[in-house]
């Protein structure tokens, strides 16, 4: 309802129920062994935060009506904003690293 994970693709919010509007999810483990915190409002994400433990390809799939989002690899850094084609973000992913993902628009 709220993640999935398929290969090398993280599903974000993929079915939310009408009563989850809000939430938020910790310590959420992939089977690479990474790890993630998300949250949302208004049934659309906030912010993801991915600290990855193995160096690979991941693609980030969020809801269809979201169009860019702000990359960052610290809360001090100022980012990068990065298009979401066809609802989803490619990223490769070096070891370790800390991602955030926020400020996701329309």
């Amino acid at each position: 309802m709220f993640f999935k994970e398929e290969g090398n693709t993280l599903f974000f919010l993929p079915c939310v129920p009408p009563d989850f509007h809000v939430g938020k999810m910790t310590h959420i483990q992939t089977s690479a062994g990474d790890e993630i915190d998300f949250e949302w409002s208004k049934k659309q994400v906030r912010r993801v935060i991915l600290t990855v433990h193995s160096e690979r390809k991941l693609q980030f799939r969020f809801q269809k009506h979201l169009a860019r989002c702000r990359v960052r690899k610290s809360l001090k850094d100022r980012g990068k904003s990065c298009t979401l084609l066809e609802e989803q973000l490619k990223l490769d992913l070096p070891h370790p690293c800390k991602l955030i993902l926020d400020r996701f628009e329309k």
